[in-house]
């Protein structure tokens, strides 16, 4: 199980260092300030390929194969009791605490908060569209809504807001976050609840809504702007179920 763990956060470390080293490569050295908004194919290679593996995870007998092998490789350490319900929103609290105390984000408090509400709901359409779509059952049994896992691409998508907050202060943060992130998605292995697979799609999902998040900013911004709109977005959890709630106050 120790060779599964490293595995697994060596090939999550490596996307969060593939994103950075992306990021720095482009947009500091061949596009102009604020190209950060606007959307190139080479920001969903890493992705898009997660989703793309994790899908083929339910359809592939080889895929699924190592699946079952991965979930037999946790089977004495089962337990459906766990704090990874609360855990998977702490990157995206950190976002606003890592700011709050001293650490210089790019946007200010408005645009994060406009940046993270559109994030969430480009995770939530995707994610439930995708439940709904694939139908894969968990590997308990309990339920057929497996692809991709919610848990890990909540946890992912703060961890891409970080990376994009903070990688002008330091790569630390993002780094930080992701092995963070990809902890949730070991627990929700570790728990039962998911697939492999389903963990690492759900990674994916959770990056490319973030980043769709930072491509709508500069429309999203107009939007709020124009009207005078404010956001409020706070997690909650109960009767087993967890998500974020957004309040909108429009004039």
């Amino acid at each position: 199980m120790a060779k599964i763990f490293l595995l697994f956060f060596s090939f999550l470390t490596l996307a969060a260092n593939a994103q950075t080293a992306h990021d720095s490569l482009t947009i500091d050295s061949v596009y102009p300030p604020k190209a950060e908004y606007k959307f190139r194919y080479q920001q969903i290679i890493v992705p898009s390929s997660m989703l793309l593996i994790g899908y083929l995870g339910v359809k592939n007998g080889w895929l699924h194969q190592v699946n079952r092998e991965v979930r037999s490789a946790f089977r004495h350490h089962w337990n459906t009791e766990s704090a990874d319900n609360y855990l998977q929103y702490l990157p995206l609290v950190c976002d606003y605490g890592l700011s709050a105390i001293g650490v210089k984000a790019k946007h200010n408090y408005g645009d994060r908060t406009i940046a993270l509400a559109t994030s969430y709901l480009s995770l939530a359409i995707i994610t439930n569209g995708l439940k709904f779509a694939v139908d894969a059952p968990r590997p308990s049994g309990s339920a057929t809504n497996s692809f991709p896992s919610g848990h890990t691409a909540t946890a992912f998508m703060g961890a891409e807001i970080i990376r994009q907050e903070y990688k002008d202060t330091s790569p630390l943060y993002g780094i930080a976050a992701y092995t963070f992130a990809a902890g949730i998605g070991y627990a929700r292995i570790y728990n039962d609840r998911h697939w492999f697979t389903d963990v690492l799609a759900g990674a994916g999902t959770g990056i490319v809504s973030a980043r769709i998040g930072y491509w709508l900013l500069p429309y999203t911004r107009k939007i709020f702007k124009k009207r005078k709109s404010t956001a409020l977005i706070l997690p909650f959890y109960g009767n087993s179920q967890g998500g974020i709630t957004c309040a909108m106050l429009l004039p």
